[in-house]
């Protein structure tokens, strides 16, 4: 039975606001379901994880996400619910 993230790539927009939440253990939590991770926001990129405060400031890679129209900008319990 394939993870719930087998056919997605997962990147991050700065800070998610706690340590459970770093680059590298983001990483490790998509690629554990099935997913892929990038480090930069491109074409390829299905979900892009922010937080509300990111999104509404619209940083660099809130910014290249909302351009891209395959990019679903998702906030962190996204993932969590993913996991479960």
């Amino acid at each position: 039975m394939p993870s719930i993230l087998t056919n997605c790539v997962v990147a991050i927009a700065g800070d998610l606001d706690d340590n459970e939440w770093r680059k590298e253990k983001v990483k490790q939590w998509v690629k554990y379901q099935g997913g892929k991770f990038s480090d930069t926001v491109d074409e390829t990129v299905t979900h892009l994880l922010c937080t509300e405060e990111n999104y509404k400031r619209k940083i660099s890679p809130v910014r290249a996400a909302l351009k891209n129209k395959v990019t679903n900008i998702v906030f962190r319990d996204w993932l969590e619910d993913s996991s479960k």
